[in-house]
């Protein structure tokens, strides 16, 4: 998937064109730290360096949101992730989330 600019918009969009219902259970700040990490990751692993398979990418603090979303969408693109955290247990999650 690649991101897509355009120009303009095809025409004025409507209310709510470009919203997403949450759900009852998932408060809105959650809902946008969620979207914000997303486009990060997104930008890095597609416009500042491209992933394809073969790579070998270094996470620092991988345990936290945004390591842990790099580090599985990086494993996905098929990339070798090594990841760095603070504590043995971080160290255990990161692994178990497909770092070295």
């Amino acid at each position: 998937m690649s991101l897509q600019v355009m120009e303009s918009l095809p025409q004025e969009p409507g209310p709510g064109e470009f919203c997403i219902r949450l759900p009852e259970d998932i408060p809105f700040e959650i809902a946008a730290t969620s979207m914000l990490r997303g486009l990060t990751a997104h930008m890095l692993l597609t416009v500042s360096y491209p992933v394809s398979s073969g790579p070998v990418l270094l996470v620092h603090a991988a345990a936290g949101g945004l390591g842990v979303m790099l580090t599985r969408w990086a494993k996905h693109m098929g990339a070798a992730v090594i990841g760095t955290a603070s504590t043995k247990e971080k160290a255990a999650y990161v692994i178990a989330k497909g770092a070295r």
